[in-house]
């Protein structure tokens, strides 16, 4: 810089084939070219542009090389001087575009070279994060034994850990524990790697964090644990694996929905649950049952199956819905008629007085009103004959 500055061409030109850094700045942000500029030293200035462009073009001619898979240009780049760190529009450097292309022998050629092995492109991925998304076993013992940080997080809060743990890459998850990975630090939605492997249904991974003493009662923003992801994705076996670690069977989200609400429409898991005493009528904040929501969605096997554990086939929520005036607004024909079985009242009223009846004309639900009908018809008739016994007596 102070070459430049005093216009001292000969000796920029030697530090120049002597690989000195053109893009290096000072304390004031001035590069060579900058100080040159400032005091007007217009061959140093013309010299310090056509380095520059020479520089680029070899800039270019690497990352190229290295999106390509072109050992030899990657080679030729390098030897002309090219920047190892330089990057495209997209902050990519020559490391992070040959590991995103599976390009393992220039991976291994540039960090030879000195590559940052923890640079970030504009999203905050790191080599090690893209390795391990992808599966690359091989990339990421390079990249692991390059020293990344296998900690490092993306923008969004996503480790190497929590990509591979996505994607169901148990050996990459495996090999990631054993150098260091946190097995706890969540994205920024709150989500631990069990978490998302509960979400994902990814049960070898799953049972991996859960050997290396992963919380089971983690819980994101939404205050989801993996056995409610589980539940609801209809995981079997990550919720018996999960429920045998310990998780809390009755724990509740912000929406007051348990395990057991989120695994309506999988019978295997609910009846997984109930056979661990989850709390079969425990409502959510708007007073929803399991049964409640069993009868709004149509999903008569675990219907059947709460009815047998002894629901509450009567409880209310806040508005007086039964799950009875959920099937019948819903036009669910044969979760009304299993409720009618099972001797749900058709005579009910919710806080505007409508029985689940009323609910089935307003919607045109021609079957549910005809069962309604019968049920009004036969409870009518145990009240004649219960007033003739009277009249007897």
């Amino acid at each position: 810089m102070y070459g430049a500055a005093m216009g001292h061409i000969d000796v920029v030109r030697l530090l120049l084939d002597q690989s000195a850094d053109i893009d290096l700045r000072s304390n004031d942000s001035r590069t060579a070219q900058g100080w040159a500029r400032l005091n007007n030293q217009i061959d140093v200035i013309a010299l310090l542009e056509e380095r520059y462009q020479e520089r680029m073009a070899t800039n270019t001619q690497l990352l190229s090389g290295s999106l390509q898979g072109n050992v030899e240009e990657v080679r030729r780049a390098l030897k002309r001087g090219a920047s190892i760190d330089c990057v495209d529009v997209n902050k990519r450097t020559p490391l992070l575009l040959a590991v995103m292309e599976n390009h393992e022998e220039i991976a291994r050629l540039i960090l030879d070279n000195k590559a940052d092995v923890n640079v970030q492109n504009v999203v905050g991925r790191t080599a090690l994060s893209i390795a391990a998304q992808e599966g690359s076993q091989r990339l990421v013992q390079l990249l692991v034994g390059s020293d990344a940080n296998v900690n490092l997080a993306d923008t969004t809060g996503w480790t190497p850990l929590l990509y591979a743990v996505k994607a169901g890459h148990s050996d990459i998850v495996q090999q990631l524990l054993e150098n260091g990975a946190n097995c706890e630090a969540p994205n920024d939605a709150g989500q631990t790697p069990l978490v998302v492997a509960a979400r994902y249904g990814n049960a070898n991974v799953a049972d991996l964090l859960v050997k290396h003493d992963a919380s089971v009662n983690s819980a994101d923003r939404n205050r989801t644990t993996p056995l409610m992801f589980a539940a609801k994705g209809g995981y079997d076996e990550i919720v018996r694996l999960l429920v045998t670690g310990g998780a809390d069977i009755n724990a509740q989200d912000v929406n007051g929905e348990t395990a057991l609400f989120h695994a309506v429409p999988s019978h295997r898991c609910a009846s997984h649950l109930l056979d661990h005493r989850a709390s079969i009528d425990l409502p959510n904040e708007k007073g929803v049952t399991p049964l409640m929501r069993a009868a709004e969605l149509g999903h008569d096997e675990s219907l059947a199956l709460l009815l047998d554990r002894n629901a509450n086939i009567e409880a209310s929520n806040t508005d007086g819905w039964t799950a009875l005036t959920y099937a019948a607004t819903n036009n669910q024909r044969v979760v009304a008629s299993n409720l009618l079985d099972h001797g749900a009242k058709v005579d009910c009223r919710d806080s505007v007085e409508n029985t689940p009846m009323l609910h089935a004309v307003r919607g045109g639900n021609t079957a549910i009103i005809s069962f309604c009908l019968i049920e009004v018809l036969i409870l009518m008739l145990k009240i004649r004959g219960v007033r003739r016994r009277c009249a007897k007596l």
